[in-house]
């Protein structure tokens, strides 16, 4: 699974940015936009549907999530079945 800091990193040089540039449209300094592509830090939370939206993804395929509800609910379903439940989730 790729991490935020690799899908942000991709993301941005698709669409061929500068650390300057896309600090300027999400408001904050080149130095985040760097701290963010190296992982030392993260945007917050509340930047995460701006940062989708401008890159035309979602949340989940920009934190790297490739599980679907409907893969979960298969998962703790089977995981029932062979009595494995409890050692998965307590």
């Amino acid at each position: 699974m790729a991490s935020f800091s690799e899908i942000f990193k991709a993301l941005r040089k698709d669409k061929q940015l500068t650390q300057e540039q896309t600090a300027e449209i999400f408001g904050v300094s080149p130095q985040a936009i760097s701290r963010w592509g190296n992982a030392t830090s993260y945007p917050e939370i509340t930047q995460l549907p701006n940062i989708a939206a401008y890159f035309e993804t979602t949340i989940d395929e920009l934190l790297g999530v490739k599980k679907t509800v409907k893969d979960s609910i298969f998962s703790i379903s089977l995981a029932r079945e062979r009595g494995s439940y409890q050692r998965l989730f307590g």
